[in-house]
């Protein structure tokens, strides 16, 4: 839908702008090149340093397929939470924030260990590299193979003494909730389906109109959990954040502390929140001349206070006529009963029935409480040896890390007593007691979980410049980790051998060799090692002599490809083993006896072996019209090969169903990315855009798989795809149905959704079910703008995603027996709305023939979203230069702006949690 629009609407925003903006107007550069200072996408100075794997590199000595974001730079204008929202829509390939290419999540690495993106700042980290293809990514072993989001930490320089400080304060305005039909309104309803069930109705016309009267709410309930008697308009969160770093030539030293708040959205019962405190720091120190080390201690800690009851999961369940919530004391004669009950506010008793003994009211008042803790400890010692005086270039790198993690939950669980209120024959009312008030006044420890890891790894490097012409770089790698949990029964280890050869001739010519040697302690002894290598090509074709640099100022094309092996797939230990167990099996009725009988509860296979990830990579990056224009593009094939699956076709049902897992699936994956950024500096103003954007597709092409029908098959379609039945219509009459193929899905009745017989052997089953539409999104992209005036910035962000739907199969869209029934009914089925209604017919029980998967529960999931507007201002420096004030900025930002789709409802609306949000905030930044 959006694709084709928003690929030229990219291109003509560049195209235009160059040609209408781009005049002589005494363009001005920055050290004669586009520097990163601004960069509102990537980073494309030539001469920066990129981290990767266990090293460093130039910019424009990489034969990868990398992508490079400096947060610092980021932060002069957009404000960012957290470092997903930072990357999401600025990197091309990178589908969300975490998926590259397509192949899920990949894996988040921080100061060379793999470890949770949640626990790092956004204002601790000084550069974020996405790699995407295998040979840039290989060194980090099997876990690697979905690609790399690296994270190198800030650390402290030799004389530059920093300290900043910055605050944050915001709302968050729910988007929308879900809007639920009045208790009149479905009882109405209700007795309808009742009716199209053949059963007599249940509520009597007076009932629904003293409802619908609403002069008695206790006998008459009429309850919105989405009111103002809940909700509140917003709630607030905060951030502050401080940095101190400095130094001298022997030591330097970092210190990040970050705390991070938000309330609640709940106007009763207990003031919920979440908050959230960082502590980074770390230490670079000379031991001797030829011996440097450093020391990082990490910790994380979360506390997260709530009630005992999930508020919003009850609101979209509870009826709004099934309980009277709140039963007024003043109405109640029986002044023994009122004795016996807890009041809420002051004069309320709590309702309920034997059924409905959950009321919201009761829990957020007297139910007790959890309270979440998360604790994070992280350390790191590293050791950096100079072994030049056995050759010029050799150091040892060495590093061990320790991490903890413990979660658990203190809690006080309260009982409290609901009220049932009856009416007699002359209308007065009587109060029956369920439960009974229960204060514990304990608290408990339980949902613990505990996770312990352990790392090592040693870097054998090697680098050297010969005759100014030949750049070397050789390296050696050694890794090992171990993981502990309290759920796990085994000790999870990953360790790899790897090394990296890169060789550059005259900044021209580039080669970039990667290997591992993998060892896995889930394969058989015999298949535990795994062999993975790749290679990336480079040509700066700019620096050769016959190239014109008329327009195109500097060029580099890029070749790469290789195999990595994996076994992140394989969850279990010793599969490749059969797995015998007594059970009781058999009986038999002498004496009562019985015996234990011996099964398989695992069919090993020793031949399992690594999957694999099969990828090349073409593309090239450039530089264009005096530097102003970066354009990079990438194209890419993958084959996931030799995927671990179980032979569930392979062998028949009569040898037990325990079939062994085999190297057998096969997935593709294939698509382009390009990414455009433009800038252009006047004297007192300055503009960029910029815009990133994927197209890819994956195919299921091998699966052990069986079906009646060729169209049931897997292969040969994407690999996240709706299935289900297609959908033709409704039933129109009693006619209709017998003049088309049995459904046998229950019985059928006018209203009922009608289904395509796919093969028109005269019966409609799941043998008609087809692949509907793809769920992942085939487009995906994001576009930024910042202009700069003076001391004035503004930022804006924007990304976009097309090809995906979704199925809306929730209790919100599947309405059916006791469910609530929210105002997606409204438009049902009836005789009277035979030719216009959009909603099949109400049932009182459930319907199996009208809620299953099928198109006509598919929507389209396609958006175009403003997800962050910013506005800076920076103070004049030598407006504080007396407090030693270097910079002050203050800003405005919004998140979550605006939204354009053709099922915008939907996409935006959360059943059972918290809505979505918009964000709001005001913000300061200080520097010393």
């Amino acid at each position: 839908m959006y694709k084709k629009y928003l690929l030229s609407l990219s291109l003509l925003c560049l195209i235009i702008s160059k040609t209408l903006l781009g005049i002589n107007t005494g363009t001005k550069e920055i050290n004669g090149d586009i520097t990163t200072k601004d960069s509102i996408t990537l980073n494309y100075n030539l001469d920066s340093i990129v981290h990767i794997p266990y090293g460093v590199v130039s910019k424009i000595n990489a034969a990868n397929d990398i992508s490079v974001i400096y947060p610092n730079n980021t932060l002069l204008f957009d404000n960012v939470s957290n470092g997903y929202e930072l990357i999401n829509g600025k990197v091309p390939g990178l589908i969300g924030n975490t998926n590259i290419r397509g192949l899920g999540g990949a894996l988040v690495v921080i100061d060379g260990i793999p470890r949770e993106l949640s626990s790092v700042n956004i204002q601790e980290i000084e550069q974020i590299t996405i790699l995407k293809d295998v040979n840039s990514s290989l060194l980090y072993g099997t876990r690697a193979d979905k690609g790399v989001i690296l994270i190198k930490t800030k650390r402290g320089k030799p004389n530059e003494k920093r300290i900043s400080g910055f605050f944050e304060a915001g709302i968050n305005d729910p988007i929308s909730y879900p809007t639920y039909l009045g208790s009149a309104d479905y009882m109405e309803l209700f007795n309808e389906a009742r009716v199209n069930n053949g059963l007599n109705p249940l509520y009597s016309e007076d009932v629904i109109g003293s409802t619908r009267a609403g002069t008695d709410r206790v006998r008459f309930p009429d309850m919105n959990y989405y009111g103002s008697e809940f909700l509140k308009e917003f709630k607030p969160t905060s951030r502050f954040i401080s940095e101190f770093s400095g130094g001298n030539r022997d030591a330097q030293y970092y210190l990040n502390l970050g705390w991070y708040h938000t309330g609640t959205l709940m106007n009763k019962g207990r003031d919920e929140s979440y908050n959230k405190i960082n502590l980074r720091s770390n230490i670079d120190f000379k031991i001797i001349d030829k011996i440097r080390a450093y020391v990082d201690v990490v910790g994380v800690f979360d506390f997260d206070n709530r009630v005992n009851g999930n508020f919003f999961s009850d609101a979209s369940t509870i009826r709004p006529n099934a309980y009277a919530p709140l039963i007024d004391s003043s109405l109640v004669a029986d002044k023994a009963l009122l004795s016996s009950g807890t009041f809420v506010e002051g004069k309320y008793l709590v309702g309920g029935t034997s059924i409905y003994r959950n009321n919201p009211y009761g829990y957020l008042n007297l139910g007790g409480y959890n309270n979440n803790y998360g604790i994070v400890v992280q350390f790191n010692n590293g050791y950096k040896i100079d072994m030049s005086s056995i050759t010029e270039g050799l150091s040892l790198n060495l590093n061990v890390s320790f991490d903890f993690y413990n979660r658990f939950t203190a809690s006080q669980t309260n009982t409290y007593a609901v009220f049932q209120p009856s009416w007699n024959d002359d209308n007065q009312m009587s109060l029956t007691k369920i439960g009974e008030d229960f204060f514990s006044g304990s608290q408990e420890i339980r949902n613990s979980y505990l996770n312990r890891k352990f790392s090592f790894s040693g870097l054998l490097d090697y680098q050297k410049v010969f005759r100014n012409d030949h750049a070397l770089s050789l390296s050696l790698l050694a890794y090992y980790d171990t993981f502990n949990e309290t759920s796990g029964f085994y000790t999870s280890k990953h360790a790899h051998l790897g090394n990296r050869f890169n060789y550059v001739y005259k900044n021209k010519y580039i080669v970039d060799f990667s290997s591992a040697i993998s060892y896995s302690n889930k394969l058989a002894p015999e298949n535990r090692l795994g062999f993975s290598p790749s290679v990336g090509l480079a040509w700066v074709i700019s620096e050769e002599d016959f190239f014109n640099k008329t327009f195109i100022n500097f060029l580099k094309l890029r070749l790469s490809g290789g195999i990595m092996n994996t076994d992140v797939t394989i969850t279990d230990y010793y599969r490749y083993e059969d797995i015998f167990e007594q059970q009781w099996g058999y009986s038999w009725y002498d004496s009562g006896r019985s015996n234990q009988s011996t099964v398989v509860s695992n069919a090993g296979n020793p031949n399992l072996f690594y999957e694999k990830r099969k990828e090349y990579n073409v593309g090239f990056e450039s530089l264009l019209f005096n530097k102003e224009v970066f354009l990079e593009f990438s194209a890419f094939h993958e084959l996931r090969s030799d995927r671990v699956t179980s032979s569930n076709n392979r062998y028949p049902n009569y040898l037990g169903g325990i079939n062994p897992l085999i190297n057998y699936a096969e997935n593709k994956f294939s698509g382009i990315e390009l990414g455009v950024t433009w800038r252009k500096n006047f004297t007192d103003f300055s503009y960029e855009l910029g815009t990133s954007m994927t197209i890819y597709q994956t195919e299921i092409t091998k699966r052990d798989e069986y079906w009646p029908e060729e169209y049931l098959y897997r292969v040969g379609n994407p690999i996240n795809a709706n299935w289900g039945l297609e959908a033709i219509g409704l039933f129109e009459d009693e006619s209709d149905i017998q003049n088309h193929a049995i459904q046998e899905f229950g019985e059928v009745q006018p209203g009922d959704i009608k289904y395509k017989d796919q093969n028109k052997d005269g019966v409609v089953n799941d043998n008609d079910i087809v692949m509907l539409e793809n769920a992942s999104s085939t487009f995906i992209g994001g576009a930024s703008l910042l202009l700069n005036y003076k001391n004035f910035s503004l930022y804006v962000h924007s990304t976009f995603r097309d090809g995906s739907y979704r199925m809306a199969n929730s209790a919100y869209y599947w309405v059916y027996g006791d469910r609530k029934y929210s105002e997606i009914v409204k438009n049902r089925w009836t005789e009277q709305t035979s030719k216009t209604a959009t909603y099949p017919r109400l049932s009182s029980e459930y319907n199996s023939n009208n809620f299953r998967n099928s198109s006509y529960w598919i929507y389209d999931n396609s958006l175009i979203s403003i997800d962050r507007i910013q506005l800076n201002y920076n103070f004049p420096k030598q407006l504080f230069s007396k407090f030693f004030i270097q910079n002050m900025q203050v800003y405005a930002r919004a998140s979550n702006v605006m939204a354009f789709a053709k099922n915008k409802d939907k996409i935006q609306l959360n059943v059972g949690s918290e809505p979505q949000y918009k964000f709001y905030a005001l913000g300061l930044k200080v520097n010393f």
